[in-house]
């Protein structure tokens, strides 16, 4: 938008015109979004930091952890069917400085069970354990002692992730870690292969125990090559995102240079935005929404970028800020971004919602529901009630902020 001069110069004389010219603004789709956190029976005002989403029970619903960090109780939400939520395992879970968590069948027992990082970093602070919790045959939760070996007592524990990286079919661990500490004590990514089974034993040998930072560790086959890679936000003043490809499942070797990717980023999502069979990859920081899509020589390119406004995501303060789910059965997930705070700490400015064209390059903007309390803290997809949209948990009770949890439904 704005005035310009247009200068015309021709044998019989000259004339200027004045143009005001409008560029076009986003263009909007008519979806109609609730928040039915207090029908599904979840509406709470309380600090948050994520929600981990799964079928625990195996029952064909979809049930989430929900994470309010700051020495308040973990809660267990069971879905009843029908979108409603039931807490289940009330006190079960120690209060603690727990962080990201992550699902995963550790045990090949055909059901779930539940990894989560805990933060340290203060001398005065006792040396902290991580948890693994296992699913009983009964759907009940035990917690593992000393978490199988994977305790990490010193690392200030950000986001876990568990997949096979060697092909043995046991599931592995990556802890993806802050720093530094106050006491200066090392505190780097680890990387734990199951071995023997219902051990985690350290694997330095893989390459990625690296004190660099680790707010986001996303696992996924990017290169199609039967081996899972590993995506990790790294916060190292010279370090950018590392884009950890699995080399035979005996060690990593980041390659993210190669790729075409580069740039600090606080969080990233892998998923395939435009259905070419080939995952992209979606990254936020504070300032910066980015999307790389994969070409077909297997190289990455951004396709498409959106400011945040210094609202995004800032390393430490952790919370995934990135969700996909196809909401108008188009088969094309749709995006949905967590917009924060950051530059004044204490005020959330509205999420946004993205509508994919289906090349995962060129999107259009949904009205959501948004809140101005707390501090938008992580979003999850969900598949709350059965119908074919996909729903999005969204916290936003970041730092010592508190926050409604939402529940944004788009209706069938």
């Amino acid at each position: 938008m704005g005035t310009w001069w247009l200068g015309v110069r021709a044998r019989t004389g000259a004339a200027s015109y004045r143009l005001n010219v409008d560029y076009p603004g986003e263009i909007w789709v008519d979806l109609a979004a609730t928040d039915r956190a207090a029908e599904a029976g979840i509406a709470q005002i309380t600090r948050s930091y994520g929600t981990f989403v799964h079928d625990f029970d195996l029952d064909g619903d979809q049930d989430f952890l929900y994470n309010r960090h700051g020495g308040l109780e973990m809660i267990f939400f069971a879905n009843d069917g029908s979108g409603r939520f039931t807490q289940i395992f009330p006190g079960l879970f120690p209060r603690n400085d727990r962080h990201d968590c992550v699902w995963g069948d550790v045990d090949l027992d055909g059901l779930s069970d539940a990894y989560c990082s805990v933060g340290a970093g203060h001398p005065l602070y006792p040396p902290k354990v991580n948890e693994l919790w296992l699913q009983t045959p009964e759907h009940g939760l035990e917690r593992a002692i000393d978490a199988w070996g994977a305790t990490d007592p010193l690392g200030r524990g950000r986001e876990p992730a568990l997949f096979d990286a060697n092909g043995d079919g046991l599931l592995d661990l990556f802890i993806g870690n802050h720093y530094p500490r106050a006491d200066s004590q090392p505190t780097p990514n680890r990387f734990f292969l199951q071995s023997p089974p219902g051990t985690f034993s350290p694997a330095p040998e893989y390459g990625v125990d690296r004190q660099i930072g680790g707010q986001c560790a996303e696992p996924s086959d990017f290169d199609l090559d039967g081996d899972i890679d590993l995506v990790v936000c790294a916060h190292g003043p010279s370090i950018g995102l590392q884009v950890y490809r699995n080399e035979g499942g005996l060690t990593f070797v980041d390659v993210a240079a190669s790729l075409g990717i580069s740039g600090r980023w606080c969080d990233a999502l892998w998923e395939d935005l435009n259905m070419d069979g080939r995952p992209d990859l979606a990254v936020m920081f504070r300032t910066l929404f980015q999307i790389y899509l994969q070409r077909g020589d297997g190289a990455f390119e951004v396709a498409y970028r959106r400011g945040m406004n210094w609202a995004g995501c800032a390393f430490g303060g952790g919370g995934n800020r990135i969700a996909a789910g196809d909401v108008n059965g188009d088969g094309f997930p749709d995006l949905y971004l967590v917009y924060s705070g950051y530059s004044e700490g204490s005020y959330n400015l509205p999420d946004v919602f993205l509508v994919n064209d289906g090349t995962g390059a060129a999107f259009f903007r949904a009205d959501i529901p948004n809140t101005s309390q707390g501090s938008g803290q992580s979003v999850a997809a969900i598949e709350a009630d059965g119908d074919p949209g996909m729903e999005f948990l969204v916290t936003n009770g970041r730092a010592k902020l508190q926050g409604p949890i939402q529940l944004i439904d788009f209706g069938s």
